[in-house]
């Protein structure tokens, strides 16, 4: 098991080819300015994504609740990549069987005590 993201097919599905599954919880998908926002309405969310990978672009989980959690399960078949940064006021919990690498300027956000 291997926590991570990554953001060009990211887009690439919220623009439709193969969009994200909300499994639980009440979520909304956004991309704006070079950024995925992740609207989370509920205090958990699970999503399955086919990958996850930043690319140059920010991902941004938003939630009303500072206890809120967020699980991303990658289900196809590539590692995620970290290149820019993922903020978040909650807990993420990434998880990628295939792998995950942070570059340089990957960036990873998160109050204290929350885990990616």
């Amino acid at each position: 098991m291997v926590l991570g993201i990554a953001a060009i097919s990211l887009f690439a599905e919220e623009e439709g080819d193969s969009s994200p599954e909300v499994i639980v919880g009440e979520v909304k998908f956004e991309t704006k300015d070079g950024q995925l926002l992740i609207h989370q309405k509920s205090k958990v969310a699970i999503y399955h994504f086919q990958s996850f990978d930043l690319g140059d672009n920010t991902v941004r989980f938003i939630s009303p609740f500072e206890d809120s959690i967020s699980l991303i399960r990658v289900v196809g078949d590539k590692a995620s990549l970290v290149h820019r940064q993922i903020e978040s006021s909650g807990s993420v919990i990434l998880v990628n069987p295939n792998g995950l690498m942070i570059g340089p300027a990957g960036l990873i956000d998160l109050p204290a005590n929350r885990a990616l």
